[in-house]
């Protein structure tokens, strides 16, 4: 089992997968570019403002298939910087329909990219 409490190699926020409690750094360009994760992350980004509008309407609407595996990819992607024995069975088991809302704007907004677009200099506060 994963824990925060092992010594990480790249600071991040802290975020809770069922069982496990991960810090989750930034991902880094060669992770970005060698894996693909900019479309992955742009799958994510339409299908969260999209899910965005329709929670706030009263209407609960669930991820597609390509969303689903882009959100294991891509924190997988982030947290095994930190946690290189962390397979991506681990993270598709502890993610769920809760968490995700929350680890999302994680992975948007602590996208170096996204947040030089936007103006952004400050980290997101850690999930609770």
């Amino acid at each position: 089992m994963a824990n925060v409490k092992e010594t990480v190699k790249f600071p991040g926020v802290e975020v809770q997968l069922q069982n496990m409690v991960l810090e989750i750094p930034t991902m880094n360009f060669r992770l970005m570019r060698r894996e693909g994760a900019l479309v992955k992350l742009q799958i994510l980004v339409n299908e969260f403002d999209s899910m965005g509008e329709k929670v706030t309407d009263g209407h609960s609407q669930l991820m597609s298939d390509a969303a689903l595996d882009a959100a294991v990819d891509l924190v997988w992607m982030a947290a095994h910087r930190n946690y290189p024995d962390l397979s991506k069975e681990q993270i598709e088991e502890g993610l769920d329909m809760d968490n995700i809302k929350d680890i999302i704007p994680i992975l948007i907004s602590r996208n170096p990219v996204k947040a030089v677009a936007e103006g952004k200099n400050s980290k997101p506060q850690a999930v609770k």
